[in-house]
């Protein structure tokens, strides 16, 4: 494809786009293609709100991040200035002004919500159905961005490993994210794969003791399922972080768009006014740490949600 030979030559601020930003830009130009939006020759207002339709506020303005992209490639490689450079402006102040999430609640509401969801979760004895078995591992999402300051879609594909195993065997740490345990002692994420990645490097933050124990709950209720039995790894331990949960054998990763997914089905469970996105939950995250003037957090923030 075109489209992505540009991307991989395209420089930004002097530096190349991360591969998991070229594979973000590219699936989003052909999912909107596949949705019968004509991004070359339709009117822009008329798209935004057909993708209103379809998608989260916070995923629209993702998307629109990609649509500005293909403009300027549209400009560069098909030599279509006269037309696109209006057009282009268009794009740029929709994404300002228009798609902007709106907080009808804080993120005390989601911390809320997970506190709930834990102690059904504590209470569900003999896991019997896939329906307990998504709730559970929803559960363990929500846990994800409300324990731990909120990253963006990185979970999707995240690979478990023993630390000891992660050091001797030498894993390539660009290509994948990494829930690196430590028997009891603590477990860090790695984050190496990831949209901001060029420009800050690969990530070693350590998982909170709240989290930690979150993830073996879930984990632990999910791999009594029975049809599970005999088809986990030894000692039913998880391969991935998040799994698919279709047939209930869980063996493969969750993957980013399943991340969107569930927290979409979150908020219909919980009845939230607004439907929840990762660039919603960040917006909410910031919000609250702006208002606590935590000035020293502060300073950490932008490296920790990169």
């Amino acid at each position: 494809m075109e489209f992505t030979n540009y991307l991989k030559k395209k420089t930004t601020r002097d530096k190349h786009y991360a591969e998991s930003s070229i594979n973000r830009y590219v699936s989003d130009i052909l999912l909107l293609k596949n949705k019968n939006l004509d991004l070359e020759k339709g009117d822009p207002i008329e798209i935004v709100k057909k993708m209103e339709n379809l998608y989260t506020k916070g995923t629209c303005k993702c998307k629109l991040t990609s649509i500005q992209v293909y403009m300027e490639y549209l400009d560069e490689i098909k030599k279509k200035e006269e037309y696109r450079k209006e057009t282009y402006r268009i794009w740029g102040e929709i994404k300002k002004n228009k798609i902007i999430p709106k907080l009808s609640y804080g993120f005390g509401t989601l911390r809320n919500i997970l506190s709930i969801r834990i102690k059904i979760v504590k209470n569900i004895i003999g896991v019997k159905s896939l329906s307990q078995i998504k709730y559970i591992q929803r559960t363990l999402l929500l846990g994800l961005y409300v324990l731990h300051a909120p990253r963006s879609l990185e979970y999707g594909d995240m690979e478990i490993v023993n630390r000891n195993y992660f050091i001797s065997n030498n894993l390539d740490k660009t290509k994948k994210n990494y829930l690196i345990k430590n028997g009891s002692k603590k477990w860090a994420f790695q984050f190496g794969y990831y949209k901001t990645s060029s420009s800050y490097g690969i990530q070693y933050q350590p998982v909170s003791k709240k989290l930690k124990e979150l993830i073996e709950l879930c984990h632990a209720k999910m791999a009594s399922y029975k049809s599970t039995v005999g088809e986990l790894h030894p000692s039913h331990k998880f391969k991935y972080l998040l799994v698919d949960t279709k047939k209930g054998e869980m063996l493969k990763p969750k993957n980013y768009n399943g991340v969107s997914q569930m927290l979409r089905m979150i908020s219909k469970e919980e009845k939230l006014e607004d439907i929840l996105g990762v660039n919603m939950i960040r917006k909410l995250y910031i919000t609250e740490i702006r208002k606590k003037n935590k000035i020293k957090y502060k300073l950490k923030l932008n490296n920790m949600m990169a």
